[in-house]
């Protein structure tokens, strides 16, 4: 099995872990056949730096996305505080380059 596979079956089964499939992100497709995009990952197993400023708006915004989720209940004052400093922090990582 692959090693991708086996992490989201695990996840599956554990209802804090969450998977991201992001191996799109790293692919290219060359005359049908899908390549990794040494460009982004050296070593075509872990990203490089440019790999990582790929990869890191996608997770933000899934942490966004799972948090939406997470927090529905607007009148409760702790989720609310928690959605406003985690828009916040959303909203500067999305704007400083220097941050990823």
């Amino acid at each position: 099995m692959r090693a991708n596979e086996e992490l989201k079956r695990i996840a599956e089964n554990r209802p804090f872990i969450q998977y991201m499939e992001a191996g799109a992100t790293f692919l290219r497709e060359d005359d049908g056949k899908k390549t990794i995009i040494r460009e982004l990952m050296n070593d075509g197993l872990h990203p490089n730096e440019a790999g990582l400023l790929a990869w890191g708006p996608l997770i933000v915004d899934e942490v966004v996305q799972l948090m939406s989720e997470a927090l529905t209940e607007e009148s409760d004052e702790l989720n609310s505080l928690a959605w406003a400093n985690a828009s916040q922090l959303v909203a500067l990582c999305r704007n400083d380059e220097a941050f990823w």
